[in-house]
């Protein structure tokens, strides 16, 4: 008798955690997002007179969140690129000018947390790693040569979304991490932003 009364207690136990997978499998859901807005590769160019550390960015990415804010990312980061240039001429060459561009991208997962905010605003929270590569190219006139290098870096990023259905929400966000270059045979690195505003969907 005893052991029929435990074998019911060990049935009831199961199909209460198979009711409790179901219901939190039941609250998570996928999303996939994309942003565009102001990438910053900081380099460090204050000796060179005509340098531009800003340009147009963008990510897109993908995730799997559970019922506890708590989910799983993979994306890809553009973070723009810095431009300067400069004339030759002022070190005694012929007069040409020799511009350099540094640009940087990469694929990152990691983790992000969701929190609830008043109304329909939402917080999020992310942090991972991230392949980024950083490339170089350097142009004189007609000669072009160019070169780069892939290293990870940790990423970190937060922003506040407002829902504009119960599936759609467009937010604002920031994201920072860091790249390495590496042109004729010297090494350097920097640290990279993403400004960005763009849509999320839920499905």
């Amino acid at each position: 008798m005893f052991g029929a009364i435990r074998m019911r207690k060990a049935k009831m136990v199961f199909v209460a955690a198979l009711a409790l997978a179901a219901s939190a499998a039941a609250q998570a859901q996928f999303y996939v997002g994309g942003n565009v807005g102001l990438g910053r590769v900081d380099v460090e160019c204050s000796d060179i007179p005509d340098c531009d550390k800003t340009a147009v960015g963008f990510k897109a990415y993908g995730g799997y969140r559970f019922d506890n804010g708590w989910a799983v990312e993979a994306g890809y980061f553009d973070w723009g690129k810095a431009t300067a240039s400069e004339s030759l001429a002022s070190v005694g060459l012929p007069s040409s000018v020799l511009s350099m561009d540094v640009k940087s991208s990469g694929f990152g997962v990691g983790l992000a947390y969701f929190l609830p905010l008043p109304g329909e605003w939402t917080g999020v929270f992310r942090f991972g790693g991230a392949q980024n590569r950083g490339r170089i190219d350097a142009t004189d006139g007609t000669l072009s040569i160019g070169e780069s290098k892939s290293e990870i870096f940790a990423y970190g990023g937060l922003g506040v979304a407002y829902r504009l259905t119960p599936q759609l929400a467009i937010a604002a966000e920031a994201d920072v991490s860091r790249t390495r270059w590496c042109f004729d045979g010297e090494c350097g690195s920097a640290n990279v932003q993403l400004y960005s505003i763009g849509l999320r969907y839920a499905f």
